[in-house]
């Protein structure tokens, strides 16, 4: 299956405002196409918006490219001084960032939603 992405306003109304864009994908962060709609969509918001929060709540698998593309764009918004943050993490996916150890960088806590408003 390959990854649908659709970007658009954060639906938490505390992360409502500007400089903030949600990102949504739908299906399988892997190796191939998928992961490269998600870096190319990347590249064009990273530097423009402030926070950029990645909605992974209907992703069903992320393989290793998957994660590259992840670290990828950590490491182009610090440059660039965007933030970004994932949530609605399945425990399937939690499990895979857990493995790498990066759960804690990307996740997005209740203190990101006090920050952020």
């Amino acid at each position: 299956m390959n990854l649908m992405v659709l970007m658009r306003k954060p639906d938490n109304a505390v992360l409502r405002r500007d400089g903030v864009v949600q990102i949504d994908l739908f299906g399988s962060l892997v190796i191939g196409p998928s992961a490269e709609a998600l870096t190319n969509t990347l590249d064009v918001v990273v530097g423009k918006y402030d926070h950029v929060v990645i909605n992974m709540a209907k992703v069903d698998r992320l393989d290793a490219r998957g994660v590259g593309c992840l670290v990828q764009a950590y490491a182009a918004g610090c440059a660039k001084g965007t933030r970004i943050s994932l949530c609605n993490l399945s425990p399937a996916i939690q499990g895979v960032l857990i493995v790498v150890k990066l759960l804690a960088v990307f996740s997005l806590s209740a203190e990101d939603f006090a920050e952020a408003a």
